[in-house]
């Protein structure tokens, strides 16, 4: 295999021994993948992958696994529609069975393991069985797909993606590269006919826009913008080394989606630069004609709204463009820090009184939101870190959460914002969290002299010089309007202050976060 590193797809142990209750006829398995109890989609599901499962874990043929695998694809199809319908409404992802969501990942990645199987027997086991399933082009395509589907339902989940994972699928572009097939199209009779090098494509742009900082609806309405935009990116091998320094590119020993421009790694033959300069030209035309009222469909978006559309296409513009905080300083902590988050939470935290009022209530109000965590990655703007092990939950993105620090045995209260959640295989939840900086205060908030709900809200102090103070106010959605005057009662304290509401700076499903000025 010329140009291409050794395998390295770790795959189940097959078993020589056929079972006389094992059924591989494709025509029966077709059948009775038909006959699945789809109106029950957990069950099927279930049925399905324990189906799947048992055939990857015995040997035979490739022809006939071949032949074999083929039928599962159409549940897949069935399974993606029924689950993205599911996690990508108005609810989280989390919303949805987790259990449900994990063996779907199994059930994704049984079907890779089917098509890698393939691969192995068919190119590495010293025989050329190629033209016994049609070519190697569509094998090397559905495993890439199911690599995709892979990684995308684990951002709907939450799952972080492991170095494992990317090393495989940049290997089996390496390989389609290989064998000239990265430009064969595939037709597919359930979507449109594609390539391997365009789902690549899609996977990498998807994988760079960091998926985990979003909800799963806009995870899916950027899936659905890179299903007709993605063909705009170049892939092609670096002119000189100097490129590296200033574009995303990728390699077979990539263990993520694209190495970030700037990073520190060893070029390999078969390095190649993410050339996006056309995609990001056109995403610039597209936010601008929607703002001038150009139809939805020009920018290959359905089922959104106007202003979603443009907050995600200048989201994903953002992402993909090049972005400096990435390569902000980084320090190596083991620091413990505690959280509590959800902005009800920190409020009672921050006053006695409804802390008082709080435990007469329920004493154990609130405890569900707290948890130790520990500090293994800073930087100037914020954290990267770990959630202990037993905690029963953890902060999803978009939350406000108070960050309990100690330094010289004093201990220090901070504010950030949730900008990423995901949990690992082995069910370890990690955050990414930026500072708002500043001290808080918890507020009422007050219009027109009257108690807004009883709402309460965080204000934050920052001074840029000695003489001059940035404020800032977190408040639930909608509480409030730019543009507006708002009265905010600090706890404590018996008189309200009048303030303008000038800015919107963050918005997120949880909180909106304006600059204030004092009136």
């Amino acid at each position: 295999m010329n140009g291409v590193p050794p395998l390295v797809m770790k795959l189940p142990a097959t078993e020589q021994t056929q079972h006389i209750l094992l059924e591989t006829d494709a025509r029966k398995i077709n059948a009775e993948i038909e006959h699945l109890p789809y109106a029950d989609a957990a069950t099927a599901l279930t049925m399905a992958y324990r189906r799947l499962y048992t055939l990857n874990r015995f040997s035979m043929p490739p022809a006939k696994r071949f032949k074999a695998a083929q039928p599962f694809h159409n549940a897949f199809v069935r399974f993606v529609a029924h689950y993205r319908s599911r996690i990508s409404g108005r609810f989280h992802a989390q919303d949805t069975d987790r259990n449900e969501l994990d063996l779907l990942l199994n059930f994704i990645l049984e079907l890779g393991y089917a098509y890698k199987h393939l691969i192995q027997d068919t190119l590495y086991a010293g025989k050329n069985h190629g033209r016994q399933i049609n070519g190697i082009a569509s094998v090397i395509y559905m495993a890439v797909l199911y690599s995709y589907y892979y990684s995308l339902f684990s951002y709907n989940r939450g799952r972080l993606l492991g170095p494992g994972h990317w090393v495989e699928f940049h290997w089996l572009y390496a390989l389609a590269c290989d064998t000239g097939t990265e430009n064969d199209t595939v037709p597919d009779p359930h979507t449109h006919s594609s390539t391997v090098e365009n789902v690549y494509k899609k996977a990498l742009l998807l994988g760079i826009s960091s998926p985990y900082t979003r909800a799963a609806d806009e995870q899916w309405h950027s899936a659905d913008y890179l299903e007709r935009h993605a063909r705009l990116v170049s892939l092609y091998p670096p002119p000189d080394a100097h490129f590296l320094q200033e574009a995303y590119s990728v390699s077979p020993e990539c263990t993520s989606s694209a190495f970030i421009p700037g990073s520190q790694f060893q070029v390999h033959p078969q390095t190649k630069l993410l050339d996006n300069g056309r995609l990001l030209d056109t995403l610039h035309k597209q936010i601008q004609g929607l703002k001038r009222g150009e139809p939805l469909r020009t920018a290959g978006l359905k089922n959104v709204q106007r202003d979603q559309a443009v907050q995600l296409l200048t989201t994903l513009f953002d992402t993909w463009s090049r972005s400096s905080t990435r390569r902000d300083e980084r320090r190596v902590s083991n620091e413990q820090i505690g959280l509590v988050w959800g902005l009800d939470n920190i409020c009672i935290m921050l006053d006695p009184d409804q802390r008082r009022m709080a435990a007469i209530r329920n004493s154990g109000a609130g405890t569900d939101r707290r948890a130790w965590s520990v500090a293994n990655d800073e930087s100037p703007n914020g954290f990267c870190v770990r959630i202990k092990e037993g905690s029963p939950s953890y902060p999803e993105t978009g939350q406000i959460v108070a960050l309990i620090r100690e330094h010289q045995g004093r201990k220090s209260l901070e504010m950030g914002m949730v900008k990423w959640a995901a949990i690992s295989r082995d069910d370890i939840a990690r955050c990414g969290i930026e500072r708002l900086r500043g001290n808080a205060k918890k507020v009422s908030l007050r219009s027109n002299d009257e108690l807004i709900s009883e709402r309460n809200g965080l204000l934050i102090l920052r001074k840029l010089t000695s003489k001059t103070l940035e404020r800032q106010v977190v408040v639930p959605n909608g509480a409030i309007k730019p543009q507006n005057t708002v009265s905010l009662l600090p706890s404590g304290e018996s008189h309200c202050s009048d303030f303008k509401v000038d800015s919107l700076i963050l918005k997120t499903r949880n909180v909106d976060v304006f600059k204030v000025e004092l009136l």
